[in-house]
Protein backbone atom coordinates (compact mmCIF):
# COMPACT_ATOMS: atom_id res chain seq x y z
CA UNK A 1 0.00 0.00 0.00
CA UNK A 2 1.36 3.41 -0.56
CA UNK A 3 0.28 6.61 0.18
CA UNK A 4 -0.12 10.15 -1.08
CA UNK A 5 2.54 11.55 1.14
CA UNK A 6 5.59 9.50 0.33
CA UNK A 7 4.82 8.57 -3.27
CA UNK A 8 6.12 10.51 -6.21
CA UNK A 9 6.05 10.99 -10.24
CA UNK A 10 3.12 8.45 -12.03
CA UNK A 11 2.45 6.57 -8.62
CA UNK A 12 1.41 9.89 -7.11
CA UNK A 13 -1.02 10.52 -10.36
CA UNK A 14 -2.07 7.15 -10.08
CA UNK A 15 -3.17 7.48 -6.07
CA UNK A 16 -4.73 11.17 -6.76
CA UNK A 17 -6.92 9.35 -9.64
CA UNK A 18 -8.21 7.16 -6.93
CA UNK A 19 -9.73 10.00 -5.37
CA UNK A 20 -10.50 12.33 -8.41
CA UNK A 21 -7.90 14.24 -8.69
CA UNK A 22 -5.73 15.52 -11.10
CA UNK A 23 -2.35 17.70 -11.96
CA UNK A 24 -2.88 21.05 -13.20
CA UNK A 25 -1.73 20.61 -16.53
CA UNK A 26 0.99 23.56 -18.15
CA UNK A 27 -0.97 26.54 -19.76
CA UNK A 28 0.22 29.01 -22.87
CA UNK A 29 1.10 32.15 -22.03
CA UNK A 30 -0.26 34.99 -24.19
CA UNK A 31 0.06 38.65 -24.97
CA UNK A 32 -0.17 40.98 -27.76
CA UNK A 33 2.54 41.97 -30.65
CA UNK A 34 2.87 44.94 -32.86
CA UNK A 35 3.88 44.65 -36.18
CA UNK A 36 5.33 48.23 -38.25
CA UNK A 37 5.31 48.13 -41.73
CA UNK A 38 4.22 49.35 -45.05
CA UNK A 39 0.45 50.00 -44.90
CA UNK A 40 -2.15 47.02 -46.12
CA UNK A 41 -0.17 44.60 -45.44
CA UNK A 42 -1.82 41.20 -44.01
CA UNK A 43 -0.67 39.33 -41.03
CA UNK A 44 -2.26 36.20 -41.87
CA UNK A 45 -3.24 33.87 -38.62
CA UNK A 46 -0.62 31.71 -37.59
CA UNK A 47 2.13 33.57 -38.46
CA UNK A 48 4.96 33.40 -36.16
CA UNK A 49 7.02 35.05 -34.15
CA UNK A 50 9.63 34.75 -31.31
CA UNK A 51 12.17 35.69 -28.99
CA UNK A 52 15.82 35.74 -30.61
CA UNK A 53 17.80 32.93 -28.81
CA UNK A 54 20.94 33.52 -26.41
CA UNK A 55 23.99 31.50 -27.48
CA UNK A 56 25.95 33.25 -24.46
CA UNK A 57 23.60 31.86 -21.41
CA UNK A 58 21.79 28.74 -23.83
CA UNK A 59 18.65 29.81 -24.09
CA UNK A 60 16.63 29.10 -27.01
CA UNK A 61 14.12 31.34 -28.96
CA UNK A 62 10.26 31.35 -27.34
CA UNK A 63 8.11 31.04 -29.91
CA UNK A 64 4.71 32.62 -30.19
CA UNK A 65 1.97 32.11 -33.11
CA UNK A 66 -0.68 34.69 -34.03
CA UNK A 67 -4.41 34.09 -33.36
CA UNK A 68 -6.48 35.82 -36.01
CA UNK A 69 -5.74 37.69 -39.47
CA UNK A 70 -4.87 41.41 -39.12
CA UNK A 71 -4.37 43.97 -41.62
CA UNK A 72 -1.63 46.92 -40.58
CA UNK A 73 -3.50 50.29 -40.35
CA UNK A 74 -2.45 53.74 -42.47
CA UNK A 75 0.19 54.38 -40.43
CA UNK A 76 1.53 50.87 -41.10
CA UNK A 77 1.08 49.26 -37.41
CA UNK A 78 -1.22 46.92 -36.30
CA UNK A 79 -1.89 45.03 -32.96
CA UNK A 80 -2.20 40.94 -32.84
CA UNK A 81 -3.38 38.33 -29.74
CA UNK A 82 -0.56 35.80 -29.61
CA UNK A 83 -0.12 32.45 -28.10
CA UNK A 84 2.86 30.49 -27.12
CA UNK A 85 3.74 27.52 -29.08
CA UNK A 86 4.46 25.39 -26.42
CA UNK A 87 2.71 25.43 -22.59
CA UNK A 88 4.56 26.18 -19.73
CA UNK A 89 6.27 29.35 -18.09
CA UNK A 90 8.67 29.98 -20.21
CA UNK A 91 6.19 31.47 -22.78
CA UNK A 92 5.99 34.02 -20.01
CA UNK A 93 8.37 36.85 -21.74
CA UNK A 94 9.09 40.64 -21.15
CA UNK A 95 8.19 43.85 -22.52
CA UNK A 96 9.78 44.12 -25.82
CA UNK A 97 11.66 40.85 -26.36
CA UNK A 98 9.59 39.44 -29.24
CA UNK A 99 11.57 40.75 -32.43
CA UNK A 100 12.20 37.74 -34.78
CA UNK A 101 9.79 36.93 -37.72
CA UNK A 102 10.12 33.21 -38.06
CA UNK A 103 7.17 33.38 -40.65
CA UNK A 104 7.89 35.45 -42.76
CA UNK A 105 5.34 38.15 -44.40
CA UNK A 106 6.51 40.15 -47.14
CA UNK A 107 6.03 43.77 -46.29
CA UNK A 108 6.62 43.49 -42.30
CA UNK A 109 10.13 45.61 -41.29
CA UNK A 110 9.56 44.08 -37.48
CA UNK A 111 7.43 42.90 -34.90
CA UNK A 112 7.77 43.44 -30.93
CA UNK A 113 5.84 43.06 -27.78
CA UNK A 114 4.78 46.37 -26.19
CA UNK A 115 3.98 44.81 -22.90
CA UNK A 116 5.06 41.17 -21.00
CA UNK A 117 3.17 37.96 -22.54
CA UNK A 118 1.62 36.28 -19.33
CA UNK A 119 -0.39 33.16 -17.68
CA UNK A 120 1.95 30.73 -19.32
CA UNK A 121 2.39 27.83 -16.16
CA UNK A 122 3.92 24.53 -16.31
CA UNK A 123 2.21 21.54 -15.21
CA UNK A 124 1.62 20.72 -11.65
CA UNK A 125 4.84 19.50 -9.83
CA UNK A 126 4.46 16.83 -6.74
CA UNK A 127 5.54 19.44 -4.31
CA UNK A 128 2.33 20.97 -5.69
CA UNK A 129 -0.14 18.11 -5.87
Amino acid sequence: MSFAGSTFGPYLDLRCDEHGVTRLPAVKAVGQVMFSGAAGTVIPAGTTVATPSDPATNNPSVKFVTNTDAILDGSGVCYVEVEAIEAGKAGNVGAQSISVMVTPVTGIAGVTNPNETSGGSDQESDEDS
